[in-house]
């Protein structure tokens, strides 16, 4: 799967789970560790572990590290 094809997946897994604000940032010319980064938000953890676990179980390449589960208080 292309990487652009990979990022489509996993931006419409995590709008599955009503994912808010997802964003994709394009880093493949400031690092080769990704070609991309998506960020998104949730209101809730439990919302943000359905986001994630729904990424993860679907998803069958290795997307490299999948981080969320940190809950940020404004």
């Amino acid at each position: 799967m292309s990487s652009k094809s990979l990022l489509k997946k996993i931006i419409s897994l995590a709008d599955d789970k009503k994912a808010e604000n997802i964003v994709a940032l394009d880093v493949s010319k400031i690092t080769s560790l990704s070609e991309y980064f998506v960020v998104c938000s949730a209101s809730n953890l439990i919302q943000v572990k359905a986001i994630a676990d729904n990424i993860k179980e679907n998803i069958s390449e290795n997307p490299g590290k999948l981080k969320g589960m940190k809950m940020v208080h404004g």
